[in-house]
């Protein structure tokens, strides 16, 4: 790329690519991850008993589960309006203005 067509893209544009570019290479990471988690799986399950074999979804879920896969938690607390209001009013009880200096 010349300089010159790079001067020609805005910044959203670049922000853009370098978002996509991110994701790319974090795709690419875990799919990493994952054959490893697979090679894993499969050399755990050559030492096992045939009977004490090790499910995959099991094995990905119990034994190593990965950051990415667990689900995010958004709940937001349910607001308690009385408290609310019962601590609004304690603070500006406790908000007293001093008496003025007279020199």
């Amino acid at each position: 790329m010349t300089p010159d067509r790079f001067l020609e893209y805005t910044p959203q544009e670049l922000a853009g690519v370098l978002f996509y570019l991110h994701k790319n290479e974090e795709a690419k990471l875990n799919a990493e991850w994952e054959r490893t988690r697979i090679q894993t799986w499969h050399l755990l399950n050559i030492q096992l008993d045939r009977n004490n074999k090790i499910a995959y979804d099991q094995f990905k879920q119990s034994y190593w589960p990965f950051a990415w896969e667990k689900p995010v938690i958004t709940e937001v607390p349910e607001i308690d309006w009385a408290e609310r209001d019962k601590r609004d009013q304690e603070r500006n009880s406790m908000n007293f203005k001093p008496k003025e200096l007279v020199f």
